[in-house]
């Protein structure tokens, strides 16, 4: 990826789809990690990006959605299964520098090597139910949610 505020360098960046929110509700999005800088085209130095911030986060949002959306569109089949309001909400990209990244990565990992839900926070099994605990990104409480079986495993 290269960026004016970069210095002639490529920076480096990687990311990770998560299809799911916290009590499990489908909300396909996801992660980047980008590299504060990168090395020089003679990959010689490290060039720091410059400036405060690498790129204006609401603009960022209406172009990244615009550009999914073409992108999804040249794939007929798979645009069609994208609900039409899914492209009228705006969209948000949640961009904040993490020092040297090692918060990032601490955040990322689990969700790279583990899957939607651990057996820990499944709490019981009735009734063709399944109830489990999950945290709430508000209010940072934990909570519980009973669905369908059905829903559970789909």
């Amino acid at each position: 990826m290269r960026h004016p505020k970069s210095d002639g360098c490529q920076l480096g960046f990687f990311g990770v789809l998560q299809t799911w929110a916290r009590d499990l509700a489908y909300h396909p999005h996801l992660h980047f990690i980008v590299a504060g800088g990168g090395l020089s085209p003679d990959g010689m130095r490290w060039l720091p990006v410059r400036g405060k911030f690498l790129v204006p986060v609401k603009a960022l949002s209406k172009i990244f959605r615009a550009k999914f959306r073409d992108a999804l569109k040249k794939k007929p089949e798979l645009f069609s299964q994208v609900p039409s309001e899914t492209w009228k909400k705006d969209w948000v990209v949640d961009c904040r520098p993490h020092g040297s990244g090692e918060r990032a990565l601490k955040y990322l990992a689990p969700y790279i090597f583990r899957v939607a839900i651990s057996n820990r926070r499944l709490l019981r099994l009735e009734n063709g139910n399944v109830t489990f605990q999950y945290r709430d990104g508000e209010t940072k409480r934990f909570r519980t949610k009973t669905v369908a079986a059905e829903e559970f495993t789909p």
